[in-house]
C-alpha cells in the first residue's frame, strides 16, 4: 500500500511539473505576441505622426506663401487708404474739437445745475429737520400737559387707586389713555428685540407677533390665554386690572372684544 501511494504521489508531481511548464510556455507566448502587437502599434503611430508632421510642414509652406501674397495686397491697399485718410483727417479733427467744446459747455452747465439742486436739497433737509424738532417738542409738551391734567389718588373705601382730572373734575377707576400712552412699551420676552404686542397668561411673558406665532402655533401652547397690549391704532389698552405693566392676574376680555382690539391682525379664536 505504501508503494502505491508513493507511485501516485510521483505521478501527481510529474503532472504538476508538466502543467507548470506548459503554463509558463503559454505565458511567454502571450507576452511575445503582446510585445509584437505593441511594437506594431508603435510603428503605426510613428508613421501616422510622421505623416502629420509632413502635412503640417506642407500646409505651413502653402499658408506662408498665401499670407505673403495677402500682405503684399494689403500694403498696396493701405497706401491707397492713407492717401484718402489724409483728406479726411483735418475735417474730422475740426468736428472733434467742436464736439469737445459743446461737451465741456454741457458739463459746466450740468455742474451748476447739480450744485443748485444740492443747495436746495440741503436747505430742505435742514428745514424739515428743524420743523420736525419743533413739532416733536410741541407734541411732547402737549402730551406732558395733557398728562398733568390727571392726578392719581387713593380710595380708602375701594382700597385701590383712582384718577382725577384737575381741569374737568372727571374721576375714573381706569387709567386714562393719556397716561397709558406715556408708559414705556415692553420688549418681547422671547427675542428681546421687537416691541411686545401680546401678553400670555400661562407663560406670564410678553411676545411680539413673530414670536407669538412661532411659540404658540400648535400643541398645548395654542390653548394659552392671551390679550393684546395695543389696539388697532397702536394705543395702550387698559383691561381694568389696575396694573401699569399688564401683569397677571388680570381681567381678560371676551373673544369679540379681543378680535375688535386686534383689528386687521385678527386671528381665529384658539381652541375652536
Amino acid at each position: 500500500l505504501r508503494s502505491v501511494i508513493d507511485e501516485r504521489v510521483n505521478i501527481t508531481r510529474t503532472r504538476l511539473a508538466g502543467a507548470t511548464c506548459i503554463q509558463q510556455w503559454i505565458r511567454e507566448r502571450n507576452a511575445y505576441v503582446a510585445e509584437k502587437a505593441r511594437q506594431a502599434a508603435l510603428y503605426q503611430a510613428l508613421r501616422e505622426r510622421s505623416s502629420v508632421v509632413i502635412q503640417c510642414h506642407a500646409r505651413k509652406f502653402m499658408s506662408c506663401a498665401l499670407v505673403e501674397q495677402k500682405r503684399q495686397f494689403q500694403r498696396i491697399k493701405l497706401l491707397q487708404r492713407e492717401e484718402k485718410a489724409l483728406l479726411l483727417t483735418s475735417w474730422w479733427r475740426g468736428c472733434l474739437a467742436q464736439r469737445r467744446l459743446w461737451e465741456l459747455k454741457r458739463l459746466q452747465q450740468e455742474k451748476i445745475r447739480r450744485e443748485i439742486k444740492v443747495h436746495h436739497w440741503a436747505a430742505t433737509i435742514i428745514a424739515s429737520g428743524w420743523r420736525g424738532k419743533l413739532g416733536r417738542k410741541k407734541v411732547s409738551g402737549a402730551r406732558v400737559a395733557k398728562m398733568e391734567r390727571w392726578k392719581e389718588l387713593w380710595s380708602k373705601e375701594e382700597d385701590r387707586p383712582f384718577y382725577y382730572n384737575q381741569l374737568t373734575g372727571e374721576t375714573r377707576w381706569r387709567k386714562p389713555q393719556a397716561l397709558l400712552d406715556l408708559e414705556p412699551r415692553p420688549v418681547c420676552s422671547n427675542c428681546n428685540y421687537y416691541e411686545a404686542q401680546n401678553e400670555c397668561a400661562d407663560c406670564v411673558e410678553f411676545f411680539c407677533h413673530q414670536c407669538w406665532q412661532a411659540v404658540h402655533y400648535g400643541g398645548r401652547r395654542a390653548q394659552h390665554k392671551f390679550r393684546c397690549l395695543y389696539d388697532y391704532y397702536g394705543r395702550r389698552v387698559d383691561y381694568g386690572d389696575g396694573s401699569n405693566t399688564c401683569t397677571f392676574p388680570s381681567l381678560w376680555p371676551t373673544d369679540v372684544e379681543q378680535d375688535d382690539c386686534n383689528g386687521w391682525r385678527k386671528r381665529p379664536v384658539l381652541g375652536t
